[in-house]
C-alpha cells in the first residue's frame, strides 16, 4: 500500500467513518492532518511514514518490557492495555470529499496538522464540548523527523505505564487473609 505521496503507508488511514473509532481505540494516536498539493506536507510524508514504521515496532518492544515480569497484572489489565497502552500515527486527507467535515469539525485550518489524540489529560484541549462529542488533543509541535515523533509516541506510552503501574499498585488487595 502507497501513501497520496507514493511512499509506503505505515501510518493508518483514517476517514469520517473510522476517525472516532481509532481515536478511541488507542492511547496515543498522532494524526497528520494534510492535503497532497501540500509541499510542506509532501516533505513531512516519509518522516511520518517511517515514524509510523519505528512506532509499531517500539509499540512491540514497550508491551514486551511492560509486562515482561508481571504476567499477573497483565491479565488483570488485558482489556485496558489493548485498549489504552498502544500508539499509532493516522493521516486524514483534508481534500478528499468524504473527509471535508470531518477536517471541518476538528478546525484544520493549515497543512500539515499534526494533533496529539490521547485519553484524558488536564492539559488536552476539549474540542465539540457543546455537540456532547469531546475528544482530548494537543498539537504536536516537535521536531518533523521519524525518530522524534517515535520517540514523542513512546514517551507518551511510558508515562501511560508508570500511571497505570501506580494505579495497580494503589489498589486495594482482592486476597481474603
Amino acid at each position: 500500500r502507497r501513501d497520496e505521496y507514493g511512499y509506503r503507508r505505515f501510518a493508518l488511514l483514517l476517514n469520517s467513518e473510522n476517525f472516532k473509532r481509532n481515536v478511541n481505540a488507542h492511547g496515543v494516536l498522532l494524526v497528520n492532518f494534510h492535503a497532497p498539493w501540500c509541499s510542506h506536507c509532501a516533505a513531512l510524508a516519509p518522516h511520518f511514514e517511517r515514524g509510523a514504521q519505528l512506532g509499531i515496532s517500539h509499540n512491540v518492544i514497550l508491551f514486551t518490557h511492560l509486562f515482561n515480569n508481571t504476567i499477573s497484572q497483565f491479565k488483570k489489565l488485558r482489556k485496558v492495555v489493548e485498549l489504552e497502552i498502544s500508539a499509532a500515527f493516522a493521516g486524514v486527507d483534508c481534500t478528499a470529499e468524504e473527509n471535508k467535515k470531518l477536517c471541518d469539525d476538528e478546525k484544520i485550518l493549515a497543512y500539515p496538522t499534526i494533533r496529539v489524540y490521547r485519553g484524558s489529560s488536564s492539559d488536552a484541549i476539549l474540542l465539540n464540548k457543546s455537540k456532547g462529542d469531546i475528544r482530548h488533543f494537543e498539537v504536536y509541535h516537535g521536531p518533523r523527523t521519524s525518530e522524534a515523533m517515535a520517540e514523542f509516541t513512546l514517551s507518551l506510552l511510558r508515562t501511560m505505564r508508570e500511571n497505570d503501574t501506580r494505579t495497580i499498585n494503589d489498589a486495594p488487595s482482592t486476597s481474603s487473609s
